[in-house]
């Protein structure tokens, strides 16, 4: 077993993500950059990095069943060499199981002769025992069903069924399983969306438009995005569907003047400089000195002029006029519970207890950036979360102790389509079991 095999790095990064709460996709670009992989081990590591943290609840509640130690009480490395290999026994047709065994077992007798024979034992047990698991009875204990068996923390299954009823969260909870689609933006400055589907189609990739983004594309197994043709020619930039949307809700206007608060790494950004056709400016910012040089990486490859990038703390008295832009957009920081398919780490890096204090910054957020809107302007408030505290809860507060705003319906300018998408206070709201794009909230905002 070599340190660069993609079990072993599987291992790393599981081990990491544990420890320091970060980002899967990020260590796995990390990982491809440090150690020239085969494309047929990228897709392995890439498969039993984010299965393992799709199904990790699920998994563990099969390795309690068949293990005289419980998860709990294991070393972290053990823990996830078991994930590691259960994941392949139960989720990978292509695996043999012979292979899921004997493989995670050599990467536990790294750690000693004892914990290889343990691993083996376990791995061994659930492979004979597969076809009697059991779940929590569902009609019993709903939350803890669907809990364990779709690999939700409770807290956010409770969250969903609130909302979307028994079939509902059940539902969402699958969607949030299901590896997403590669979604992009054409950069309308360079190519019609037709010429890239036409570029792609030729080069053999299996290419179609977005169901409802006048400006998507969807690539299905498309592999490395930096090798897709136009990419470094900047015809095009990764955005979902439902992140495309919120910019033609802002609906900006060439030669206006347009605030992204929050804005990394720049996809809304870059997206109103284009709906502008480049004309007026974009003044983009984020908190994070990495985060701007992100924005400004993208604006160099998609070669727009437009747009300003700011290291700034936008819940903090900023350095602009008040009533200085014609739109605002604040694309807020959140739990990030619509975007669960793209970053399943998500679910078990947040708690319950951190949404009120989201929420409060949100409200922070929104009521600072507020000031900088002119008279008559136009100011979104949008989150990648399907939680209500996170969105009509932030939007209905502000609205109770500021009569200068307004509300207005959040439909986006995408035609009749747009209508269906906003519910019947306003808002716009999509889910991934629904709309099959990530999960958005939007609510549009004029000052009077």
């Amino acid at each position: 077993m070599t340190p660069t095999s993609p079990r072993s790095l599987a291992l790393e990064i599981l081990n990491r993500i544990e420890s320091t709460d970060a980002y899967a996709d990020i260590l796995l670009e990390e990982a491809f950059r440090r150690h020239p992989l085969k494309d047929v081990d990228k897709g392995l590591l890439t498969e039993l990095v984010y299965g393992v943290l799709r199904w990790k609840k699920r998994i563990d509640w099969i390795t309690g069943l068949f293990s005289s130690v419980k998860p709990a009480k294991m070393e972290r490395d053990i823990l996830n060499i078991l994930r590691i290999g259960t994941y392949q026994l139960l989720f990978l047709d292509r695996v043999p199981a012979s292979a899921a065994v004997n493989e995670s077992v050599k990467l536990a007798k790294i750690r000693g002769q004892r914990q290889g024979s343990f691993v083996n034992a376990v791995l061994r047990a659930i492979d004979r025992g597969r076809d009697d698991i059991t779940y929590p009875d569902l009609s019993a204990d709903p939350l803890r069903h669907i809990s364990i068996k779709y690999s939700h923390p409770e807290w956010l299954v409770m969250r969903f069924i609130q909302e979307l009823g028994i079939d509902g969260a059940i539902r969402l909870c699958q969607a949030n399983n299901e590896p997403p689609p590669l979604t992009i933006r054409i950069n309308s400055m360079s190519i019609s969306r037709e010429g890239l589907l036409l570029r792609l189609s030729e080069a053999g990739y299996d290419v179609s438009f977005t169901p409802l983004s006048p400006a998507g594309l969807i690539l299905k197994g498309a592999g490395d995005v930096v090798s897709i043709p136009g990419f470094k020619e900047g015809l095009f930039t990764v955005q979902d569907e439902a992140s495309q949307l919120i910019s033609f809700i802002l609906d900006p206007q060439p030669g206006e003047k347009v605030l992204d608060a929050c804005a990394a790494p720049g996809g809304k950004a870059t997206h109103i400089a284009e709906l502008m056709a480049d004309k007026g400016e974009v003044v983009a910012t984020d908190i994070k000195p990495q985060g701007v040089r992100r924005i400004e990486e993208n604006l160099r490859r998609l070669g727009l002029r437009s747009v300003k990038a700011k290291v700034i703390d936008a819940a903090k008295p900023l350095e602009f006029k008040e009533g200085d832009f014609d739109r605002v957009l604040l694309d807020a920081p959140c739990s990030g519970t619509g975007v669960l398919r793209r970053h399943p780490e998500g679910k078990w890096q947040k708690r319950e207890e951190d949404i009120p204090v989201l929420a409060k910054r949100q409200r922070t957020l929104l009521e600072n950036v507020s000031i900088y809107l002119k008279p008559g302007g136009t100011m979104v408030y949008s989150v990648c979360s399907v939680i209500k505290d996170e969105g009509e809860g932030v939007v209905d507060a502000f609205l109770s102790v500021h009569p200068e705003f307004i509300m207005e319906p959040a439909v986006p300018q995408i035609g009749d389509a747009g209508e269906g998408l906003v519910c019947n206070r306003g808002f716009f709201r999509v889910y991934s079991h629904l709309q099959g794009m990530d999960g958005f909230f939007a609510a549009k905002l004029r000052k009077i």
